[in-house]
């Protein structure tokens, strides 16, 4: 997790919290910023589940 956010600039907390899906939204510059530091698609960062 530091790594991600020395690559990225983003906080500890937001991190932290998207690590643990203690949020209910992302925002695409967050989105955008993690794509670049891990070099991957949105795709390849998101997989949908439809609900039941």
């Amino acid at each position: 997790m530091s790594e991600l956010q020395r690559m990225t600039g983003l906080s500890q907390t937001a991190i932290i919290n998207l690590y643990y899906d203690r949020t209910k939204s992302v925002g695409f510059e967050t989105i955008d910023k993690i794509c670049d530091a891990l070099e991957i698609s949105v795709g390849e960062l998101f997989e949908h589940i439809p609900n039941k």
